[in-house]
């Protein structure tokens, strides 16, 4: 996505913190509003096997979820929507869960989807389903390429 077209999702200027390669065939980008309007998204995009696999077997109803984690806190489990974002199915959360009694933020939300061998996830703060639809939208296209 660039750096005009997450101005256009956000509703104005935003600093674009450089790409980066992660290990495991990932890349991932920040963008964020220079302060003037709320807005911050994450973007990761895997080209894995091993993430296909895990976004395929987590969306078909395959993943068998334990709630919980190592410290005992509850963690309730994720209650992903179905949408349709250019022609390609994704999943929204609107409030990732997030251990009780956290102060992690709770204006979070994270939508991802697949295209073309691609497992994109965007993770935002302070953005509503439509820009994040609107910011997946762009990054699909690009795929398409």
């Amino acid at each position: 996505m660039t750096g005009k077209q997450a101005e256009a999702v956000i509703g104005g200027p935003v600093r674009v913190s450089p790409p980066q390669a992660i290990l495991g065939n990932q890349s991932s980008c920040l963008y964020s509003s220079d302060g003037s309007l709320p807005g911050t998204l994450i973007v990761n995009i895997s080209w894995d096997t091993r993430s296909i696999t895990n976004f395929t077997v987590l969306h078909g109803g395959q993943a068998r979820i334990v709630p919980g984690t190592a410290t005992g806190a509850k963690i309730p489990p994720a209650q992903y929507t179905k949408v349709s974002v250019d022609g390609s199915t994704a999943y929204w959360l609107p409030h990732p869960p997030v251990p009780s009694g956290s102060n992690l933020a709770t204006n979070t939300s994270q939508l991802s989807g697949v295209r073309d061998g691609y497992v994109v996830t965007l993770n935002s703060m302070g953005l509503s389903q439509s820009q994040d639809e609107r910011a997946l939208g762009f990054i699909l296209r690009r795929l398409n390429l």
